[in-house]
């Protein structure tokens, strides 16, 4: 089989845009929502982290006309490495089938955006791989229980008697005593959600002033909870293989809960319980680090277009003091 030559291969602009669209109106997936996504022009590089401490510590003194200021300076401390790996997947289109397809069906458009789910489902899983799990936070995971709830244990937020406000609010007093940051970004599975949308401590609060039935909306639920954003994550991932008579479809972040502090806006000095980095220096890259690629393949069949998505992201913790983990936060 003969390999494609340069004029076969290139990045297609206008699919790189639809593929770009469908990532930004894309709902339920929650990690470039968590934690911002820092475009950037290496494949590999480290990110300088400063310590917090040292912008805690009060060191200013009174001036005396014959006196030099006060000295102080603040320190490094070691470097984080990022590593932005390229996920692809590919979708062949046959000739006969682009020359048959008639509106509404479009072929190159269709394969974009199956091709940007898969690489969505993909990222949000690494995401939670590498945010939503045990012993990724440096303080104590926290564990639902169905009984009397023990050290770093709370009661499960399905049952009616259990204190979800109370064990958020908690948690964010033990975080921002120890950092000097309130953690204000609370994410959770769909499961979750569920059960606190119907929490009688949750709805109660809404007030008798709402006409009709009281539904928590998710900015509802984060004035409440005291927090900036509630993000709920919907995506279902089937682990079955294609045309397997089980259906094996889960949502994605199951019973569990992340609470964390994320900058609200990314710099070299803003501390940040994580960041995605989006490797945007590959050509033709987006602003998610995503491309997709047209690969002319005359010599298969009567002829087949590849159309190849591509996305480099690179997942880290930066602080792990900045973060906790709730596990199995209501029952199965």
């Amino acid at each position: 089989m003969p390999l494609p030559t340069l004029n076969d291969v290139h990045v297609d602009a206008p699919l790189t845009t639809v593929s770009t669209a469908y990532l930004q109106a894309a709902t339920g997936f929650i990690a470039d929502k968590v934690f911002p996504v820092i475009p950037v022009n290496y494949k590999s590089d480290q990110v300088l982290a400063y310590n917090r401490r040292d912008f805690q510590r009060m060191e200013a003194q009174v001036l005396a006309d014959d006196a030099e200021a006060a000295g102080g300076g603040y320190r490094m401390d070691a470097a984080v490495t990022y590593n932005a790996e390229v996920w692809a997947i590919r979708r062949d289109l046959g000739a006969q089938l682009m020359a048959n397809a008639t509106p509404p069906q479009n072929p190159e458009r269709d394969a974009t955006e199956w091709i940007t789910q898969q690489l969505l489902l993909r990222r949000e899983r690494q995401f939670l791989n590498a945010f939503i799990a045990a012993g990724v936070w440096r303080a104590n995971d926290q564990t639902g229980v169905a009984g009397v709830p023990g050290a770093d244990q709370f009661l499960q937020w399905n049952d009616p008697a259990s204190t979800p406000i109370e064990d958020i609010a908690a948690q964010q007093d033990v975080i921002e005593g120890a950092t000097g940051f309130r953690p204000m970004t609370l994410g959770m599975g769909a499961q979750i959600w569920r059960a606190l949308r119907n929490h009688p401590d949750i709805v109660d609060r809404i007030g008798e002033a709402q006409v009709g039935p009281r539904i928590v909306a998710e900015q509802q639920m984060a004035t409440i909870l005291d927090v900036d954003k509630v993000l709920v994550a919907r995506s279902v991932q089937d682990t079955s293989v294609q045309g397997a008579a089980a259906d094996l479809t889960a949502y994605a972040m199951g019973r569990s809960a992340v609470l964390v502090y994320s900058a609200p806006r990314p710099a070299i000095m803003m501390p940040s319980g994580g960041y995605i980095f989006a490797w945007t220096g590959l050509l033709g890259a987006g602003a998610f680090g995503n491309r997709i690629r047209r690969i002319e393949m005359p010599w298969v069949g009567t002829g087949s277009t590849r159309i190849q998505g591509e996305m480099a992201f690179g997942l880290n913790v930066i602080d792990a003091n900045l973060g906790r983990f709730f596990a199995t936060a209501v029952a199965a």
